[in-house]
C-alpha cells in the first residue's frame, strides 16, 4: 500500500438532503451556513497514475456516502430578487477502483471545491404580483 498522484478527470453525481440557515445581518445583506449528508456517483478516468511500476491506469465508477459544507452571502435587490456569492465544500469517502496494467485495486477519498455566483428571482412574486 502506499500514495501516488495521478493526472485525469473526475464526474460527480451528487444527491443530498442539506439544511442550511440564514442569518440576516443587516437590512438587505444575509448570511448563509449549511451542511447536508447524501451519497455520491464518482466516475475517474486517470490518464497518468505515478506508481512505480508505471502505465497504469485507474479508471471506473464507485458510489459512496457523501457530505457537503457550505457558506454564502446574498443581498436582495428590488422585488425580491437577491444576487449572492457561495462555496462548497464536498467530501466522498471510501471509494475503490480497479487498476487497468496493474493488480489490484485503489482506495479513493474525493475532495470537491465549488464557488457559485447566484442571481434569485422569486416566482411567487412574478406570477402573482401584490
Amino acid at each position: 500500500a502506499g500514495t501516488g498522484v495521478a493526472g485525469g478527470d473526475a464526474q460527480v453525481i451528487s444527491l443530498m438532503a442539506n439544511t442550511w440557515y440564514d442569518l440576516p445581518v443587516y437590512d438587505q445583506f444575509t448570511l448563509s451556513l449549511g451542511g447536508g449528508v447524501g451519497g455520491a456517483w464518482v466516475t475517474l478516468g486517470t490518464t497518468d497514475l505515478s506508481v512505480p511500476a508505471g502505465g497504469v491506469v485507474l479508471d471506473g465508477t464507485d458510489f459512496g456516502f457523501a457530505y457537503q459544507l457550505g457558506a454564502g452571502a446574498s443581498y436582495t435587490l428590488s422585488n425580491g430578487m437577491s444576487i449572492g456569492l457561495g462555496y462548497r465544500y464536498l467530501n466522498v469517502g471510501n471509494l475503490g477502483y480497479d487498476l487497468r496494467g496493474a493488480p489490484g485495486s485503489a482506495d479513493v477519498d474525493y475532495q470537491g471545491h465549488s464557488v457559485m455566483a447566484t442571481f434569485t428571482v422569486p416566482i411567487g412574486r412574478i406570477l402573482a404580483p401584490d
